[in-house]
């Protein structure tokens, strides 16, 4: 067998580990909004309590909570995430202009 042979079987291989893998139907962990459906509704009132705005600009805004503390309130009631998640949902706010 050359070198040749044996990658191209190595090849064959790579791609039948990869058609043979399939993911069983529900795997995985779910969406944070299909384990808690009312996160949305819970952030932003955590949020709104905690935020402050320019007074010459009413675009612009700021909250006081830091994503940790955002994960502390949210855990108070009963909603349990990363406070990566927490910063993701600061930006996307951000982005979406929601007040």
């Amino acid at each position: 067998m050359t070198q040749r042979q044996s990658g191209e079987e190595s090849k064959r291989w790579k791609k039948k580990l990869l058609t043979d893998y399939i993911r069983k139907p529900g795997a995985g962990r779910p969406y944070v909004d299909e384990t808690y459906p009312d996160i949305h509704q819970v952030f932003l009132e955590i949020v709104q309590e905690n935020t402050a705005g320019c007074p010459m600009n009413s675009d612009i805004k700021w909250t006081y909570l830091t994503p940790k503390e955002i994960v502390e309130k949210l855990a108070e009631k009963g909603i349990v995430v990363s406070a990566l998640l927490s910063l993701i949902y600061l930006k996307y706010m951000a982005s979406k202009s929601v007040s």
